[in-house]
């Protein structure tokens, strides 16, 4: 909604950012300090073969995305055109994902600043293979965050 250059304006992500808090400010005080989070989907798994130099998704499984990585990568990224996005990483995604990886990655980084994350571990099983009940079974054993 807020990014309409390509590469954005800083205004552009200061907006986005904004935006993020204020739709999530309401489960701050909902949402106990955060021990351990997952997290999952094609940006984020995109995102981790990345920075994690893998072009074979079943090995983004349990690895780490801290949020120093995550904006040392969104810094790197800062002045690149999806287009240039999709010409550097090409071997780690699908065409057409350059378009999203940015605007995830910003939606990510914002979210655990604003929650005070430091880091997630990325599932690449998703909804389709129960990851997800088994992580919130997990979750209500160990009381640990999603």
């Amino acid at each position: 909604v807020h990014i309409h250059n390509d590469p954005p304006l800083d205004l552009e992500i200061n907006q986005l950012k904004e935006n993020i808090e204020v739709t999530i400010s309401s489960l701050r005080e909902k949402i106990p300090p955060a021990i351990h989070c997952f997290c999952f989907g094609g940006t984020l798994t995109t995102l981790a073969m990345i920075i994690h130099s893998t072009v074979n998704v079943v090995e983004t499984e349990n690895k780490i995305l801290s949020a120093d990585t995550l904006l040392s990568f969104m810094e790197s990224i800062r002045s690149l055109t999806d287009r240039e996005i999709g010409i550097r990483f090409a071997q780690y995604m699908d065409k057409g994902r350059e378009s999203v990886l940015r605007t995830g990655t910003y939606i990510l980084l914002f979210i655990m600043q604003y929650l005070n994350i430091r880091e997630v571990t990325v599932t690449n099983q998703g909804i389709l293979y129960g990851t997800l009940h088994k992580k919130f079974d997990s979750i209500q054993q160990t009381g640990n965050c999603i």
